[in-house]
């Protein structure tokens, strides 16, 4: 990610001074470092400050701004403005809670203040300084190999004995006629934006595209929704994908499904888009290209460190994260594009490189949540996993409506689905859709990594009301139904 434009207030001017000095002078070089960070990110964070605990010479080095893309462009102020967007749906529907709210407006331009507000809030824990303090070298510029063990930033060469790559991802953007002369928005640029756009297409349906149209829509925008696929949430369970879809639609979204975009045309303030097999066009004001991430692996020198990489599967790593140069791993973003990966993976990489370890990422039990509204979040395996690998495996599905805090909240809306190894109690994954699913789920992904089972949801006392009763009374009805069925066969 470049440089970002953003717009001029005192929070941006705090931030860029936090993530990225115009004054930082890169320190001179060590004769060798233990351990070279390429990207300030998430996970090259993680490592250069794990590797630091254990007295090595540590250099992180950073291109554009320290936090990488979840800070400017990311998770921090995606989240932020899906926090205002819930508001707005409070207000909707405050009427339904007997709350008479006479007179409110949405103040998109103050939504957007508060959003730049808060990312420079958690930018100070990215400060460069920080980093400093803790003895890491930090390096303000592109870091690019010259040789297996060595590469130049800002005309100083750095020595190293083990490097990790934590170079990240970049936005995808489709190849359409007409798209880069009418201009359009990316996640990098999006949270620029201090104007509401009135009409706005939507050009991927994935979790990011699905976040940020709903949270646009209730501010008031007119959101498109235009995929080649044949519905939003290609990777999601099934049910949730559909349930998801009609709260879209109940919400005022839009959908172009099993088409693509033929080509774009600016007309004055619009863009047109016309479509392959649909004699209709769309007129918008913006358009945001959300349909996936592209690993970033150019302009590092990577054949000259004997690394690995295309354009379409990121840098080769085998199970303990090592490239083809077993002295540089590379971890994030590409096999799951989640930033608590992208730490997990940072930990492991160290782990491996310097303590003689044997952390496999093939191990790892990982959560995903989509942040729309209902969320949506899984953990372990799913559904047709198991199916592809013909793994034998018992299922319930119990709804957010059969759960009494769920009813009194008026979030009713979601299911919890869980799915146990066939004549176990062993947890295989699960599924939650409702409202605060992300905040809930780690409790079976604790479950799962300790190997307790749907005994020890059971046993695990959980106050009432609370909707995170859903796993007791989900594990409790399937062992219940499995018990059952052992008795009927014998």
């Amino acid at each position: 990610m470049k440089n970002p434009k953003f717009p001029k207030d005192k929070f941006n001017r705090k931030l860029v001074k936090e993530v990225f000095p115009k004054d930082w002078k890169n320190p001179p070089a060590a004769p060798l470092y233990d351990l070279v960070v390429i990207g300030a990110g998430p996970g090259g964070m993680t490592a250069a400050v794990l590797a630091s605990n254990f007295n090595l010479k540590i250099a992180l080095i950073e291109k554009h701004h320290m936090g990488g893309e979840c800070l400017i462009a990311g998770c921090i102020p995606s989240k932020a403005l899906l926090r205002s967007s819930r508001t707005v749906n409070e207000f909707l529907h405050a009427n339904e809670m007997g709350v008479s709210v006479k007179e409110w407006e949405v103040n998109f331009p103050k939504i957007m203040e508060r959003v730049r507000n808060l990312r420079s809030s958690v930018g100070r824990f990215d400060e460069v300084t920080n980093f400093q303090k803790m003895g890491i070298d930090v390096f303000l510029g592109n870091g690019e190999f010259t040789s297996p063990e060595e590469l130049k930033v800002d005309h100083q060469t750095l020595r190293f004995k083990k490097a990790i790559l934590a170079t990240g991802t970049e936005p995808a953007v489709l190849d359409i006629p007409g798209l880069k002369e009418a201009g359009f928005l990316t996640n990098q640029t999006v949270f620029n934006l201090t104007s509401l756009p009135k009409r706005l297409a939507m050009i991927g349906a994935g979790p990011l595209s699905c976040e940020l149209s709903q949270a646009f829509n209730r501010f008031g925008s007119q959101v498109t929704i235009i995929t080649h696929g044949p519905s939003i949430l290609s990777h999601e369970d099934d049910t949730a994908r559909e349930m998801l879809q009609e709260v879209f639609e109940n919400e005022g979204i839009r959908f172009f499904f099993s088409t693509n975009v033929k080509k774009i045309e600016k007309k004055g303030k619009e863009k047109v888009l016309t479509f392959e097999n649909m004699r209709k066009s769309l007129a918008v004001d913006e358009i945001l290209m959300a349909v996936g991430r592209t690993p970033a692996i150019h302009g590092y020198g990577l054949e000259k460190a004997n690394v690995i990489a295309d354009s379409k599967n990121g840098i080769a790593v085998n199970d303990l994260l090592q490239t083809s140069n077993p002295n540089i791993f590379s971890i994030g973003d590409m096999e799951y594009k989640f930033t608590h990966i992208s730490t997990e993976h940072a930990k492991m990489a160290v782990h491996n490189a310097f303590l003689q370890g044997n952390m496999k990422k093939s191990s790892l039990v990982v959560p995903w949540c989509t942040f729309t509204d209902p969320e949506i979040a899984h953990v372990g395996m799913t559904e047709s996993e198991m199916r592809k690998k013909g793994i034998p495996y018992q299922a319930l599905m119990l709804d957010m409506a059969d759960v009494p805090r769920a009813i009194l909240d008026s979030e009713t809306r979601g299911f919890f689905k869980l799915y146990v190894k066939e004549g176990s109690d062993q947890i295989l994954g699960a599924t939650l859709m409702s409202s605060h699913a992300g905040e809930m789920l780690s409790e079976i992904t604790v479950a799962i990594t300790s190997g307790g089972g749907l005994s020890a949801l059971t046993r695990a006392i959980h106050p009432f009301p609370t909707q995170s009763e859903v796993f007791r009374m989900g594990a409790e009805i399937l062992l219940a139904k499995m018990a059952k069925n052992s008795r009927h066969i014998a």
